[in-house]
């Protein structure tokens, strides 16, 4: 009867142990899950995609319909421009004056449409071919 006893509290022992153990690895993936990444301070206000209309370009009198639901076209068909993405890039290579410019990298544009099809809040990021921040040709910015 004592044998069973202690085999019994041993079990459980062990068990529980075990249990404890499972628990803590659990509780702390869940942590490293949901909350580690979090900033501790200067938490962004805003999502990645967001377009301060204090530093954006070409903005005067320009109004977004509803500040807290701006949809995202970032590379999709869905582009509300006539025709679409392909539309856009006609309208760019058609006004691109080709005055044999040397830089070379990225020139990224940022803007807003807004449900009037408007479009404002320009923000212009450029790159070099490593993604360094890079100043091109103004009159090519331009």
């Amino acid at each position: 009867m004592m044998k069973k006893k202690k085999i019994f509290k041993i079990t459980a022992y062990v068990l529980g142990s075990v249990l404890l153990i499972i628990l803590s690895v659990f509780v702390y993936g869940y942590y490293n899950f949901k909350y580690s990444l979090i900033p501790k301070q200067g938490e962004f206000k805003h999502s990645a995609h967001y377009i301060n209309p204090e530093d954006a370009l070409l903005n005067d009198g320009f109004k977004v319909c509803n500040e807290e639901w701006i949809l995202q076209y970032y590379n999709t068909q869905n582009l509300p421009y006539p025709n679409g993405k392909n539309g856009f890039r006609n309208y760019i290579n058609s006004n691109y004056k080709n005055r044999n410019y040397s830089d070379s990298g990225y020139l990224n544009i940022r803007f807003i449409i807004n449900c009037e099809g408007k479009s404002g809040r320009f923000v212009i990021h450029e790159n070099d071919l490593n993604l360094k921040p890079k100043k091109f040709n103004k009159d090519l910015v331009n």
